[in-house]
């Protein structure tokens, strides 16, 4: 774990099943900025639905790398994020905007080893 979010960093975390709502799996997604988090605070101020869909699907599709669940690996397209099932979309959220904390031991870390 560092100070600093590097390019190219990635974390990792455990996403437990729901019952009745979506499975379980894991998740390797690129940490947002502060900038980012700064961006989607004035989205979510806007009262604007399909904006802030909009904004949701496009941070899910660029900073989730691998999505391994119910048989699905790989990263998640825009058209695929918004299809998300709700509880997990906002989990995911959470772990990329630094609101929740993913699996500490599981960090990938980048490209250069740190």
């Amino acid at each position: 774990m560092s100070l600093f979010i590097d390019d190219g960093y990635t974390r990792t975390a455990t996403i437990e099943a729901v019952p009745g709502l979506h499975p379980g799996g894991k998740v390797e997604y690129r940490p947002a900025l502060s900038l980012k988090r700064t961006e989607y605070s004035v989205v979510a101020n806007s009262n604007q639905p399909a904006k802030i869909n909009d904004y949701e699907n496009d941070l899910i599709a660029k900073q989730v790398v691998c999505l391994d669940a119910a048989g699905r690996l790989g990263a998640i397209t825009k058209a695929e994020a918004a299809r998300i099932e709700p509880t997990l979309r906002n989990r995911l959220l959470n772990l990329i905007l630094g609101f929740e904390a993913g699996d500490e031991a599981g960090d990938v870390g980048n490209s250069s080893g740190v």
